[in-house]
């Protein structure tokens, strides 16, 4: 079974939780659970923040006039 995705507005915790019950079957150390289970829900994290600042960013310059006779 694949590692889970966080959904939606759910926590940290609440991730975690649901994450190292659905991958119980496949590791057997609850802490390496543990830890690939927060590592998920950090990249996600990390993803969401990078795709929010790309898009700030496209917006932000759709504003700025573009100056071709710069040198």
């Amino acid at each position: 079974m694949p590692i889970p995705k966080p959904q939606g507005d759910e926590t940290q915790n609440e991730f975690v939780s649901r994450c190292v019950s659905a991958i119980a079957d496949e590791y057997d150390d609850n802490n390496q659970r543990v830890a690939i289970c927060i590592s998920t829900f950090e990249k996600e994290q990390n993803m969401k923040a990078i795709k929010a600042s790309r898009s700030f960013r496209d917006e932000f310059m759709k504003h700025i006039p573009s100056n071709k006779s710069i040198k």
